[in-house]
């Protein structure tokens, strides 16, 4: 921390936490790290002179050998059931595909010619900061055997599309025969949000719509471990990103889709199958943390797994006795911890950060709920300076954040990143990030925010006691969020 530099470590460890080893050489970083499915090989990727590579770690002789290079990249790679193919995203130009040398001759053609200019005849040319330039996300799928490289999803159109959470965006089916990807084939893409279910054999043939009637959103497919059904999140307002994300499921013998969690009234961000397939782990944001629920697939009973924690990453043991998860608040770094479900044990496994806490006082968030508009209550994140003294007042910034790219919520688990750079820019030592309590209430007030500002309450005394308002009122974009500072 000191020296600001950092570096990607790859490590290994027992289920308990212990005989924790590195994998990667000192100065290799490897990345994308996927098991494969008899566990005696783990497969990564690694970079170098600027290509891509797909490489194999067999534990027992601890070798390594590199099945495939790409020089557009090795993305999210995902192993079939039969441990045959690997399937993996990369943005590469429609017209090369796998071609490796089409492709970095166009790449190399734009970043070396006279103009560096941006052309573009059609929407969207550009994502966030990223430009487009003519390049679509496909999927690709590697033999093992001998590392050929195929492009099963060819075309104009982004296979999978970007998502924000939820996997990658595409899984193959129990068999090893087929794979379904997340894609929006829309003719006019820049108007409309359906994404659809794809799924496709893997000879890159026999495509299929699989949610046609949906003209919303679907997305984050994944294939039920006794193979007949796939669930997914899906969304159900044409056109609208803020919309309820939603778990479904679509019974691959009859075709019929089914919701089965309308009865939770947030967002849901990541879904996991429970390996008896009667079940299914998922996390919503709720009130600014991130907890882990169980939802019966017949009965929909939802159950609270992990409470008041921002659960990031999760996975099950293959008995399902086992949670593994990371979780972080404004104060902890991630760590990655277990939680027996039959004792409801937590055990933290990781300690990664244990001297950066020792050495740094990062602030803990408290919750406040004041009075806003039209009677509705409103969270304040409330984080204070250090040595905080209750008879003294302090200057504050009150800061209504709305994520004008999803209108996301300001979780508790997140705002790490965004505290310190707020707390360099404005110079205060109080920061305040209301929001509306739940994402369902939450998305009654978006609907009301372009037309105008939210009224949020100042008057309530944990504010007022013991903090300077200023009335001045600033706009701050910051990282694609505004921020309305008061």
């Amino acid at each position: 921390m000191k020296k600001g530099s950092s570096q990607t470590s790859m490590f290994i460890m027992d289920s308990e936490g212990n005989n924790k080893t590195k994998l990667n050489p000192e100065g290799e970083p490897w990345y994308s790290p996927v098991f494969s499915p008899d566990g005696k090989n783990l497969y990564y990727v690694t970079y170098v002179n600027g290509n891509s590579l797909l490489n194999r770690y067999e534990f027992t002789s601890k070798t390594t050998e590199t099945i495939t290079s790409f020089f557009m990249g090795v993305n999210d790679p995902v192993i079939s059931p039969d441990g045959k193919k690997i399937a993996f995203t990369s943005k590469v130009y429609p017209e090369c595909g796998e071609i490796d040398d089409c492709n970095k001759e166009n790449y190399e053609s734009f970043g070396d010619g006279p103009v560096h200019a941006h052309m573009s005849d059609k929407l969207f040319f550009r994502h966030w900061t990223e430009y487009e330039d003519d390049l679509y996300s496909h999927i690709f799928l590697i033999d093992v055997s001998d590392g050929k490289i195929t492009d099963i999803t060819p075309g104009e159109f982004h296979s999978p599309i970007f998502m924000l959470g939820g996997g990658v965006g595409f899984n193959f089916s129990l068999d090893s025969k087929n794979l379904v990807f997340a894609s929006n084939r829309e003719k006019d893409q820049v108007s409309t949000t359906n994404s659809d279910l794809w799924m496709i054999d893997l000879e890159g043939k026999n495509l299929k719509n699989l949610t046609q009637p949906n003209k919303a959103w679907d997305g984050h497919p994944i294939f039920s471990p006794d193979g007949k059904y796939l669930a997914y999140r899906m969304q159900t307002v044409p056109g609208y990103e803020s919309d309820k994300f939603r778990i479904a499921l679509f019974e691959l013998s009859s075709g019929i889709i089914k919701v089965i969690s309308d009865a939770f009234d947030n967002w849901v961000t990541d879904i996991i199958w429970a390996p008896d397939s009667k079940s299914i782990y998922f996390t919503g944001e709720v009130q600014s943390v991130n907890p882990l629920y169980r939802i019966d697939i017949n009965t929909l009973k939802i159950e609270e797994i992990i409470s008041k924690k921002y659960v990031g990453g999760f996975t099950l043991s293959p008995d399902g006795k086992t949670v593994f998860y990371n979780y972080r608040l404004n104060h902890l770094p991630a760590e990655i911890y277990s939680l027996d479900l039959a004792s409801g044990t937590h055990k933290q496994l990781t300690f990664e950060n244990k001297q950066i806490t020792e050495e740094v006082d990062f602030r803990p968030v408290e919750h406040h709920w004041v009075d806003g508009a039209n009677g509705k209550k409103v969270d304040v994140l409330l984080v204070k300076p250090h040595g905080f003294d209750p008879n003294k007042k302090y200057p504050s910034s009150l800061i209504f954040m709305v994520d004008h790219k999803v209108n996301g919520l300001m979780p508790s688990g997140v705002t790490t990143r965004f505290m310190p750079a707020m707390d360099m820019f404005l110079r205060c030592q109080i920061h305040m990030v209301p929001q509306v309590m739940d994402r369902n209430i939450q998305q009654q007030f978006q609907a009301i925010i372009p037309a105008k500002w939210l009224k949020i309450s100042i008057k309530s005394p944990i504010i007022s006691n013991h903090f300077h308002i200023s009335t001045k009122r600033e706009l701050v974009q910051w990282d694609g969020h505004l921020a309305v500072i008061w």
